[in-house]
């Protein structure tokens, strides 16, 4: 977790993402309305997790939250994060924490299928354009490679998708930076960092930006806080666009030369064989995911509970016998896509592909 553009640590006695299931349930700002009861968030953190959390658990992690300066407390036992709203570090300090947050939130939220045994994501900080000078609206701040595998269709297929990140001023120039990098990428975005705490963006400066990211294919991210994906808005989505391949090759040779290694053994690695499902997986199919015997229950769980109901997994994920977290629920999601046994939509919502 950051406060700022400082990362903060967490001994063995703290779990980061507990810190994180407890800090993204808190409400951001400094008025009444703005501040949770004590109460109120044992009883979310209860539904989230009740074998875990606990009155004392919480308390635990309130104050070492408390003692890091991310969380503040009121008289009467409210509870609100602190201030992000201090501007006395650079547009660069929100690079290392939107990485994390784009590695794990956008991605997954993404429609792209970027996750998965089969596929391939690297996420880095491209800002320095790779060591080379070549001006600086060649040079996204933040890259991301992703490569797919699709069942039945040949080949592997790669994108490359760029964010410019700007600070909360939310200049229309961030669009034209964005647009520049189309050059190279498959996709580009536009990052506003405005911090709720400041209140509202002004919807003119909004409205503006939206329409001429729409005329040019920009896709436009509003984000609330840099570490927290929960936060972000994604205002626009970018058209997709087809470099030439020369170019794009160029550009991850002399961008992203920290995953050139990765990237070629994930394009020259064997065909994955994705066996054709004729019906509804049996028991035995279950045993072929290449997952742990713990996980392949949880995948059947997952399946029965997706034939019954037709919900996304983050509506079902704590109805399942035992919560589990998002990256258990992720590697089993994963598997059962590309074993076939289930579809996706771009929505996120995940559906049985064939009915008993």
């Amino acid at each position: 977790m950051f406060l700022h553009h400082e990362q903060l640590e967490f001994g063995d006695k703290f779990k980061e993402y507990r810190a994180r299931e407890l800090y993204r349930r808190v409400p951001v700002g400094e008025t009444k309305e703005d501040r949770i009861r004590p109460t109120d968030l044992l009883h979310q953190l209860e539904q989230c997790d009740p074998k875990f959390w606990s009155q004392g658990q919480m308390r635990r992690y309130v104050e070492e939250l408390k003692k890091k300066g991310l969380l503040q407390m009121v008289q009467g036992g409210g509870i609100f994060r602190s201030s992000r709203k201090q501007d006395t570090f650079s547009e660069r300090h929100l690079y290392a924490p939107m990485i994390t947050e784009i590695e794990t939130g956008w991605v997954a939220a993404s429609h792209h299928k970027y996750l998965g045994e089969h596929n391939f994501c690297e996420v880095l900080d491209t800002s320095e354009g790779g060591g080379r000078p070549d001006g600086s609206w060649r040079r996204p701040d933040i890259t991301l490679v992703g490569g797919r595998e699709i069942p039945y269709v040949p080949g592997n297929f790669i994108d490359v998708v760029t964010f410019e990140v700007k600070k909360n001023d939310l200049p229309l120039m961030g669009v034209y930076e964005a647009f520049s990098h189309q050059r190279a990428a498959n996709y580009s975005y536009v990052v506003y960092w405005f911090p709720q705490i400041l209140g509202r963006p002004n919807p003119h400066r909004i409205a503006e930006i939206q329409e001429e990211a729409q005329r040019c294919g920009v896709g436009v991210i509003l984000a609330g806080q840099e570490d927290d994906y929960g936060l972000w808005q994604e205002l626009v989505r970018p058209k997709r666009i087809d470099p030439d391949p020369q170019v794009i090759e160029d550009f991850l040779t002399k961008q992203c030369s920290a995953i050139r290694d990765n990237l070629l053994t994930w394009i020259n690695r064997g065909a994955v064989v994705h066996p054709p499902i004729e019906g509804p997986p049996t028991d035995e199919d279950f045993t072929k995911l290449q997952l742990s015997k713990e996980e392949q229950q949880i995948a059947r769980a997952m399946y029965d509970k997706l034939r019954d109901s037709g919900k996304g997994w983050t509506h079902f994920r704590h109805s399942l016998a035992s919560p589990l977290e998002d990256s258990v629920i992720r590697r089993v999601r994963n598997a059962m896509r590309d074993m076939g046994f289930i579809r996706t939509s771009q929505g996120g919502g995940l559906y049985v592909r064939h009915t008993d």
